[in-house]
């Protein structure tokens, strides 16, 4: 996140947040020089502050106190006042950015649209510092227009909002792509988090986590954070094992079990995953970049989020899987069984629910 400069009047110790309802009932803007000497005279009677009493002060609501914004041609603060009748500030609150909250209490569209927009924008710079190969990242205008709306997505907007993102380095519109140019120093920061392996340690947490998994000690395997390099997960029994936050390069899973898996976060990248077995796994967030997943099955799991980026996907099934968020770009797939997804998240967790139970009863 970009730092910014907040002005706000702090207390100092107190044990908790008080506030009062206001209702703003009018907007007066002063000039700059109006505004900073009412910003240091607030018990003197105002002109504007009569004419608001008179005038524009709406009958008080139980609970709720009337209150005039003032704003300035200056800033995009403002100072809130409730003058209860009187033509000074009886009571008086300093509010950063009034103006731009103004604008969006006033207009909800803008405001939903704005939030859709900056979470778009946030999605696709976080991907970018997952996935950048290894510091460019490749965005679809297709599938951005899609998930926020054809009739809505301004390309002009998002370019801007992108460039605006201390991470990227360059943003630049190729045709139907935009492509980012990440910042060496994210780069490094998010090689730094990530621990590699080595062979035996691999095997050690490998051979705990098959005795946990059949009750006869052990330990679950946890491969939170870590890094893979070609490494062969070909046939193994890691159902329940969690994988958060790892990266899987050129990796091979080929016939895996993988059920009941946490893979929030993680990233493949030009990983064999054909017919590999992950049901009822959890891989929101997660990105699968250039992989080979044919006949994989990943039904019941929770996709939200998940990008699927060039990816063969012949004969994959994700069915009744939720795939809220879920992006997909240059696959091939045609034949991806994806009978019963949903982007209802409380709907999914309700079924998801139903099915635990129905197999306990068993």
């Amino acid at each position: 996140m970009q730092p910014y400069l907040l002005k706000v009047p702090l207390q100092r110790k107190e044990p908790e947040i008080h506030f009062d309802a206001c209702q703003v009932d009018y907007v007066c803007t002063l000039s700059d020089s109006e505004f900073r000497f009412f910003q240091h005279n607030l018990m003197e009677e105002q002109d504007f502050l009569r004419d608001y009493n008179l005038h524009h002060a709406t009958p008080p609501t139980e609970g709720v106190r009337n209150a005039v914004m003032v704003l300035s041609t200056g800033t995009d603060d403002g100072i809130l006042v409730c003058t209860e009748g009187y033509d000074y500030a009886r009571y008086s609150a300093y509010v950063p950015n009034a103006r731009q909250i103004l604008q969006l209490k006033q207009y909800p569209a803008l405001q939903d649209y704005v939030s859709g927009m900056t979470e778009l924008a946030e999605r696709c710079v976080q991907k970018a510092l997952t996935v950048g190969q290894p510091e460019e990242y490749r965005i679809s205008l297709a599938d951005l227009r899609s998930y926020a709306g054809n009739d809505t997505f301004n390309t002009d907007l998002f370019l801007a909002l992108l460039n605006d993102r201390p991470e990227l380095n360059s943003v630049e519109l190729n045709d139907d792509w935009i492509l980012l140019g990440i910042c060496p120093e994210y780069l490094s920061r998010r090689d730094r988090e990530l621990h590699i392996l080595n062979d035996e340690e691999f095997k050690i947490a490998c051979a705990k986590h098959l005795l946990w998994q059949y009750d006869a000690g052990g330990a679950q395997a946890n491969f939170s954070n870590c890094e893979f390099h070609g490494t062969d997960f070909s046939a193994m029994e890691l159902n329940s094992a969690v994988f958060d936050g790892t990266v899987f390069w050129n990796c091979r899973f080929q016939d895996a079990s993988l059920c009941f898996a946490s893979f929030r976060n993680c990233t493949f990248i030009g990983c064999d995953c054909r017919d590999m077995t992950a049901e009822e796994a959890n891989f929101c967030g997660t990105v699968f970049d250039r992989c080979e997943m044919g006949n994989a099955v990943m039904t019941h799991s929770d996709l939200t989020d998940v990008v699927f980026q060039d990816c063969e996907m012949a004969q994959a099934s994700i069915r009744n899987s939720l795939i809220k968020g879920m992006v997909m770009t240059d696959n091939a797939c045609t034949t991806l069984d994806m009978i019963g997804t949903t982007v209802d998240t409380e709907a999914w967790s309700s079924q998801a629910t139903e099915n635990m139970a129905e197999e306990e009863l068993q």
